[in-house]
C-alpha cells in the first residue's frame, strides 16, 4: 500500500508541469504579445531616427516644432541612438536566452544547438548593426505565427494578407505562363531544329528504364489478354467445338 502510495517520477513532472500550467496559463501569450509590441517600437523608432539624420527632414521639423525641440533630440537621443538601441538589443538577448533554455529543458530538438540554428534570425537581429537590425521584421513575423497557431489572430482575415495573396496567387500564375512558354519554346525549337529530339529522349528516358518499361508493358498486356478471354470465354468454347467437330467431320468423310 506504502509503494503504491509513492508518486513516481513521471507523476512528479506531471504534477509540476500541471501546476506550471495553472500558474502561468497565458505566459507565452503575454511574451509574444510583449515581444511584438518592443520589436515594433523599436523598428520604428529605428526608421524615425534614420529619417531624422537627412538635413531635409530636420529643417521641416524645424519648420514645424521649432529649433529648440530639434536640438534637444539631436543632442539628446539622436547622437545616444545606439545606446538605447542596445537597451531593445539587451531584452531581445534575454528573451532568446530564456526561450532557448526552455526549449533545452523540454527536450524540443535533438541538440541543443538545434534552436538558434532555427531561429538565426533572432541571432542576427540582436546584432546592432544597421542591416542585421531588419531582421528583427522576421521575429515579428515568427511571433504573429505562433499568434495564429494559438487562435488568438486569424491573419488570413486581414485585409493587408487577402490583398498580399491575390497579387502573391497573380505573380504565380503568371510566372508559371512564363515558365511554360519558355518550355515550349525550347522543344519547339529542338524538333524544329531536327537535332534528333526523339534520340535524346530514348537514350535519356527510355533506355535507363527499359526494364521498368518491360515489365510495366507486360503486365498491362496479360491483363488485356485475361479481361477478352474473360469476356470472349463462351465464343472462344464454340468455335473451338465447331473446329473440331469440322475437323472430325472431314476425317470420318475420307476415312477408308
Amino acid at each position: 500500500m506504502a509503494d503504491s502510495a509513492t508518486p513516481t517520477s513521471t507523476d512528479r513532472s506531471a504534477s509540476t508541469q500541471t501546476s506550471w500550467e495553472d500558474r502561468f496559463p497565458k505566459l507565452g501569450l503575454w511574451v509574444d504579445l510583449s515581444m511584438l509590441s518592443l520589436v515594433i517600437i523599436n523598428l520604428s523608432w529605428i526608421i524615425l531616427d534614420s529619417l531624422f539624420g537627412f538635413a531635409g527632414v530636420q529643417a521641416v521639423l524645424t519648420s514645424l516644432l521649432g529649433s529648440a525641440p530639434v536640438a534637444w533630440y539631436d543632442s539628446h537621443i539622436h547622437a545616444w541612438f545606439f545606446l538605447y538601441d542596445l537597451g531593445f538589443v539587451a531584452i531581445f538577448i534575454t528573451e532568446l536566452l530564456a526561450r532557448w533554455a526552455y526549449a533545452i529543458h523540454q527536450k524540443t530538438y535533438s541538440h541543443w544547438l538545434v534552436y538558434p540554428l532555427l531561429h538565426w534570425y533572432d541571432v542576427l537581429g540582436c546584432i546592432p548593426i544597421g542591416e542585421l537590425r531588419w531582421l528583427r521584421v522576421l521575429r515579428i513575423v515568427a511571433v504573429i505565427v505562433r499568434l495564429q497557431k494559438m487562435g488568438v489572430i486569424d491573419y488570413r482575415q486581414w485585409s493587408v494578407y487577402q490583398l498580399f495573396a491575390r497579387w502573391f496567387n497573380i505573380f504565380i500564375e503568371e510566372l508559371s505562363d512564363l515558365i511554360a512558354i519558355k518550355i515550349l519554346e525550347g522543344v519547339q525549337i529542338e524538333i524544329g531544329s531536327g537535332e534528333g529530339l526523339e534520340k535524346k529522349v530514348i537514350a535519356r528516358v527510355v533506355v535507363p528504364r527499359k526494364d521498368l518499361l518491360v515489365e510495366v508493358i507486360t503486365q498491362r498486356v496479360a491483363r488485356l489478354i485475361g479481361n477478352i478471354y474473360a469476356g470472349s470465354r463462351e465464343d472462344l468454347e464454340d468455335y473451338i467445338k465447331s473446329a473440331v467437330s469440322q475437323a472430325m467431320h472431314v476425317t470420318l468423310k475420307f476415312a477408308p
